[in-house]
Parts: structure tokens; sequence; C-alpha cells
């Protein structure tokens, strides 16, 4: 059970994520002349689904896990790294030690390849959508947020297979900070991140301060895909 919720946590690899409510608290009261950072125009340009047909997500953290809030590990190390394509989408899961050189691979095409990118373009747009959410912080130039809630139902991929049963999903942001590439593109978010699944009447909690990278942006190929 632990592997399947660590594989959730390392990008909710769902085929149905229907994100349900997002909460987030508001920014600071700074007026207009004293903001910065980019427009809002140029943010919802940034977070336009459109812009994530083709990327490179690399995601890392180090998470521990309860069962109905009890403790049940030790923090272990994530690291999953996602490419995603115009007609395909791969997982690349690294293990608990970061040993590059015995990753699980995971290629989807077709319409399961669509879904998974839908989906997982849902995940961090939830977070990352609403620009008034964010505050300007100049001197490390970058955004941040403070508190972030977003319940969903999701289906989770087990043994490479797509479970049917949806489960109810909640994602707690806290402490984040996203930096902006000049090319108004999104490059990193970085936060206390707190994943809470229900299964059979058991809670599963993994939380932890995780990083994800967005990177090659047009360029991300999938040498796997047929």
């Amino acid at each position: 059970m632990k592997k399947i919720f660590l594989m959730l946590l390392a990008g909710l690899l769902c085929v149905s994520l229907l994100a349900s409510f997002v909460a987030c608290d508001e920014k600071g009261d700074a007026t207009s002349d004293e903001e910065k950072g980019i427009s809002k125009e140029s943010w919802d340009n940034m977070v336009d689904a459109a812009n994530f047909e083709n990327y490179t997500l690399d995601l890392q953290g180090t998470m521990t896990e309860y069962e109905n809030d009890d403790y049940v590990s030790e923090a272990t190390a994530v690291h999953t790294v996602f490419r995603v394509t115009t007609d395909a989408f791969e997982i690349v899961t690294y293990d608990e030690y970061g040993n590059s050189m015995t990753p699980m691979v995971m290629v989807f095409t077709g319409e399961d390849a669509a879904a998974q990118k839908a989906n997982m373009s849902q995940l961090f747009l939830a977070i990352l959508s609403d620009y008034d959410n964010f505050t300007y912080d100049e001197d490390s130039k970058a955004y941040v947020i403070k508190n972030c809630t977003v319940n969903m139902d999701a289906s989770m991929i087990v043994n490479g297979e797509v479970a049917s049963e949806l489960v109810p999903v909640t994602i707690e942001v806290k402490e984040g900070t996203a930096t902006v590439s000049d090319d108004g593109k999104i490059l990193k978010l970085v936060c206390e991140y707190t994943q809470t699944v229900t299964v059979g009447g058991n809670l599963t909690k993994v939380s932890g301060n995780t990083t994800w990278t967005f990177s090659d942006y047009g360029t991300t190929v999938i040498n796997a895909a047929n």
C-alpha cells in the first residue's frame, strides 16, 4: 500500500482527476503602485493549458507517510520525471534511494496519454491558476502563496494498471514559492505539500517538502514512444 500512495504523490497519476474545491489564502493589500513582477494578463497567459502540450516536469521531495493519523514510515525521498508530448506521456519513477540506474518507466500513448496529460496539468494549474493568490517578493524574485487546498476525486495507477474506483483526495500546499522565466514560463514551484487519500475507510497521508521543476517547453522528446 505504501508504494501505491507514494506513486500517487509523485504527480497524482490519475486518469480521472476532478477538482471540486480550491481554497487559497488571499494575497496582501499592496496597491497597484507597489505591485511588482508580471501582470495579471501575463500570468493568465503563463498558466494557459495550451502551454503544457510539450514540456518536462521533474518532481522531487522528501515525504513522511501516516495512516489514520498514525506515523507509518520515516521520511522517504521521492523523485519522478514526467515527459509530455503531443502524442505520448512518460513517467520515470526513481526508487527511494534516488538510484538513477533503476528507474521504473511507463509510457502512455493515444487516449491514455491525452488523459494523463490533461489531469497532470489540472493538478498544478489548480494551484497556480489564480494570480490574486500570489504575492510577488522582490528580494527573491519569486511569487509567494501561503496556503492553498484542493479537493478532488481521482483514480490511481497501480502496477501499471488504472484502478476503476475513484477515491477522494485532498491536496494542501503551504509556504509555496513560484519562479517565472523572463519569457513568462513557470520554472519552479517549491512548497510544503500534503496529500490525503481515503480508501476503504482508511486515511493515508503523505507530507513533506517538494520541488516541481518545469523545463524543455516545446522541445521534450519521449524516445520510448511508438
